[in-house]
């Protein structure tokens, strides 16, 4: 398996345009499929705090996956009470997104 060349090839990516949040979100779906939850937990809350002062329905969609993913990864992790508190968060920007697409 060339799973060292993927975390490298995605690391690169992100590290050469880090507003390319779709790509961090496949580094750390990688690193959560290699069941490295810190790498992935790192990646997902960068991917987070750069987005924080975004409020457009883009940006918020991307925000819910994080938060998705963050839970995955707690839930990986055995973190049950992170786990509710991610799809808590989720799903508040979800309902806060469907109130501002409509």
């Amino acid at each position: 398996h060339d799973y060292q060349k993927a975390v490298d090839y995605y690391e690169s990516a992100c590290r050469a345009d880090p507003s390319q949040v779709p790509m961090q979100h496949d580094l750390a779906e990688l690193y959560y499929r290699l069941k490295y939850f810190d790498h992935a937990e790192r990646v997902l809350m960068q991917s987070l705090e750069r987005a924080k002062e975004a409020e457009d329905p883009l940006s918020m969609e991307l925000d819910v996956k994080a938060l998705l993913l963050l839970a995955r990864v707690a839930k990986g992790s055995r973190d049950t009470e992170r786990f509710i508190d991610m799809q808590m968060r989720a799903r508040t920007l979800q309902g806060q997104l469907l109130s501002k697409t409509r």
